[in-house]
């Protein structure tokens, strides 16, 4: 099975088409006061022609949505407006433009978001990257602080 991965690969290579970097994996995200601190793993070059040269962390910000609906109040239909966090497509990017953090060190696999808010929605993905081309994306990691009572 390793040959036949290693032919593939090569194969990839003489055809002229890169071999994809592979995604990072999300290993820690967690709330510290007014930002958050996100760790991954390490993603290895797939070429010793064209090492990592760093990270890109992607975060969205994905705003709560005012749902409205009608109320009887003492006998009259009033309409009432709620927030509410939206569902996403796992399996979709969110649209809007995202704040890129770029990490120009192959080594670090750790970084702080600051800035961030209560009541919004953070949806976080990472890639790596080489001089020449950006790696696949991680899987998604959603976070959402919350006044406490």
């Amino acid at each position: 099975m390793k040959i036949f991965v290693l032919l593939a690969a090569m194969q990839a290579l003489v055809a002229g088409q890169p071999t994809r970097i592979p995604a990072p994996t999300i290993t820690m995200l967690v709330a510290q006061n007014d930002f958050l601190k996100l760790s991954w793993t390490k993603v290895e070059s797939v070429s010793s022609n064209d090492p990592i040269k760093g990270y890109i962390v992607i975060v969205w910000q994905i705003p709560d949505e005012t749902v409205s609906h009608y109320k009887i109040v003492d006998g009259k239909t009033v309409v009432v407006e709620e927030k509410k966090t939206p569902k996403l497509d796992p399996t979709k990017i969110p649209s809007g433009t995202p704040r890129e953090i770029k990490l120009a060190d192959a080594d670090v696999t750790t970084t702080l978001i600051d800035n961030i808010q209560i009541d919004v929605l953070y949806h976080i993905r990472v890639l790596a990257y080489t001089s020449t081309q950006e790696g696949e994306l991680s899987d998604r990691a959603e976070i959402k602080l919350s006044h406490t009572q």
